[in-house]
């Protein structure tokens, strides 16, 4: 009888199909070379419309997961990130409305703080956005029925989150260069754990999440060749603690760290390893608590990439002799800088030690690549001391306060072998570009007046 009655459905939409030609057109005729024959008509969906929110202000950016929705109002430049009616207060509100029944919705305030929130989505049980209460946009979550704001506190922005169950895939910012940079990052609520995703120079972003039977699918957009392409990302997680402890094994072992630290920070973390693997809780939970230690200790140093002659970076002699920034893994931020090597382009990026002709210089220590990096990287030292990730120290041109006196090293005096320098350290002469001295005036200098 079913299969009876879906050939007779199959048979009316057929017939349907075959007895309405194109307005304009005949059945069979042809158009531009086309043969135009009939056409499916397009039915009005049955249905009910109801007006959620027609206040004041823009409401924008829709989404839904089962009972849930959340959008964007955007009313006179602050945007709050709210559902169906519109609540007045102070601050910025999120809110949400849970169907109850059918057609009958209830509204409550999930949370208030005085960001501006934006770019919500949902899955039906939490409310994931973006907040800039910090200075700069963060994904914020919160449980629909309720509970504790969960911040994910990263440098620069994040935008576009996107959630499914406990894992919230979002693009995140890093500064090089002056320029903000997008990767896609995940973030797992339950094991509170930060995963990046893609790492390349180009953007990516507006991406979406599903999982389905342990596997997760991530789809999102990057410029390509033509314009804007749509990659996917597939991925299953080993949530399991040994699980976590072997994936960050294999990432200590790929920062390439000095032996001794390396050494180090892996026999901590193996340790904790055999100690799960022996049910051993106390015993993990020392040997982590020591790595962390350890780690945290690392962090607050600087990492700086000296590079030989032989060693390209692309916009390197171009655009840059240094650069800097901050690399987040895990949660922990890493501050790291590269300087390329003078002999590649000693006119574009030791033009100090070059002569008109383009004849090499005396330097202070008869050593142009050396003495000429030792400049770049009080350069680019002091930018990492007061910018570390972007967001601290600029002016309004984005100059850090090193960039400002480029190519300026104020008085100087002739060493023995007939260089220029302007300063005497260790019993060592060198020419050392000045830094900006940030007084009432504002100037480049050596030292502070």
């Amino acid at each position: 009888m079913k299969q009876k009655k879906n050939r007779l459905l199959t048979l009316l939409a057929l017939s349907i199909a075959i007895s309405l030609p194109i307005p304009g057109f005949q059945a069979g005729a042809h158009n531009s070379g086309v043969m135009v024959a009939q056409v499916i008509p397009v039915s009005m969906l049955p249905g009910t419309f109801r007006v959620l929110n027609a206040g004041a202000g823009d409401q924008i950016d829709p989404h839904v997961d089962g009972t849930i929705a959340a959008y964007t109002n955007d009313e006179g430049g602050f945007r709050t990130v709210r559902y169906f009616n519109f609540a007045t207060g102070a601050g910025c509100e999120i809110y949400t409305a849970i169907q109850s029944e059918p057609g009958i919705f209830t509204t409550r305030q999930v949370t208030a703080d005085p960001g501006n929130k934006q770019y919500p989505d949902t899955d039906g049980t939490w409310v994931v956005c973006t907040d800039d209460a910090s200075g700069d946009l963060d994904v914020c979550v919160q449980p629909v029925a309720g509970g504790v704001e969960t911040r994910i506190p990263l440098p620069g922005d994040q935008l576009y989150p996107a959630i499914s169950g406990n894992r919230i895939v979002f693009a995140s910012g890093t500064v090089q260069n002056g320029v903000e940079n997008f990767d896609l990052f995940l973030y797992d609520l339950a094991s509170k754990r930060l995963y990046q995703v893609t790492d390349t120079p180009g953007d990516e972003w507006l991406s979406d999440i599903t999982f389905i039977n342990g596997v997760g699918r991530i789809v999102y957009m990057a410029e390509g060749t033509n314009g804007y392409d749509l990659f996917a990302f597939t991925f299953e997680l080993d949530d399991s603690v040994a699980g976590l402890l072997t994936d960050l094994i294999s990432f200590v072992r790929s920062l390439n760290l000095p032996g001794g630290i390396e050494t180090s920070l892996l026999a901590k973390l193996e340790d904790a390893l055999a100690a799960v693997t022996n049910s051993d809780l106390s015993g993990a939970c020392d040997a982590l608590t020591a790595f962390t230690s350890e780690v945290r200790a690392q962090s607050r140093g600087l990492y700086i990439v000296l590079a030989t002659a032989d060693v390209y970076v692309d916009g390197f002699c171009s655009n840059f002799d240094q650069y800097h920034g901050r690399l987040i893994k895990y949660g922990i931020g890493i501050k790291y800088a590269f300087v390329g090597n003078p002999w590649r382009c000693p006119q574009a990026v030791a033009p100090q030690f070059v002569a008109p002709d383009g004849s090499p210089l005396p330097t202070p220590n008869d050593d142009l690549a050396g003495d000429a990096i030792v400049s770049s990287m009080a350069h680019v030292i002091s930018g990492m001391m007061t910018n570390p990730a972007g967001t601290a120290w600029f002016d309004r041109y984005g100059l850090e306060n090193s960039d400002k006196c480029q190519g300026t090293f104020g008085q100087t005096y002739i060493t023995a072998n007939g260089a220029q320098a302007n300063v005497r350290l260790g019993g060592r002469d060198y020419l050392i570009q000045q830094n900006w001295v940030n007084d009432r005036r504002g100037h480049c200098g050596l030292s502070i007046r």
